[in-house]
């Protein structure tokens, strides 16, 4: 394939993912997109249709959820489920679905899936207990930052600078916006 038709494929298969997908331990921050509010929306018909009601508490959390918000070009979605049997069943169906299981990894009652390659992934799935207090912080967090503009912005930069310094460790990135994410809970 010559050079046009390899650049015009990058282009299609980048269009089609609405933008989506980042290398795994990766961190890169991109501007808003609209698109990614439509991914979440597919993605959760997707969900729906396959799990019934099993998905009936999803949403969509995360920095990609709250407009105006930069982020990692990755779509986060919260499944809350309602008790074990609930759960078991999720971590047999999702893999079917195409996402990859990894359990609850830090103990923390997180147990987290990952849709695309290693070298793409487009969608973080977390499964929380719907009457835990996980489930609770995605909510609140996400709708407190779309309330408040100052906040989201002080995110957005904070976010931007820790990307900068940290682009190739995704913990460090993530435990450098620990405290303000307490301090948006009322947690500090």
């Amino acid at each position: 394939m010559g050079r046009a038709g390899h650049w015009s494929n990058m282009v299609k298969a980048k269009d089609s993912n609405n933008g989506l997908g980042l290398a795994r331990g990766t961190v890169v921050v991109r501007a808003y997109e609209p698109a990614w509010a439509e991914a979440f929306v597919a993605e959760a018909a997707r969900l729906r249709g396959a799990l019934g009601g099993l998905a009936e508490h999803l949403e969509h959390v995360g920095s990609t959820a709250v407009p105006g918000l930069p982020a990692k070009p990755v779509i986060d979605l919260a499944l809350g489920f309602a008790d074990e049997a609930a759960l078991a069943e999720l971590t047999t169906r999702l893999p079917a679905l195409g996402y990859a299981a990894f359990g609850d990894q830090r103990g923390d009652g997180d147990w987290f899936f990952a849709l695309g390659p290693d070298e793409a992934r487009t969608h973080y799935l977390h499964a929380e207990r719907v009457d835990g207090e996980r489930w609770a912080n995605y909510l609140v967090f996400r709708d407190r930052l779309r309330a408040d503009a100052r906040r989201r912005d002080e995110y957005a930069r904070l976010k931007t600078e820790l990307a900068a310094l940290y682009p190739n460790d995704r913990d460090a990135y993530t435990r450098g916006k620990e405290a303000f994410i307490r301090r948006v809970l009322g947690k500090s």
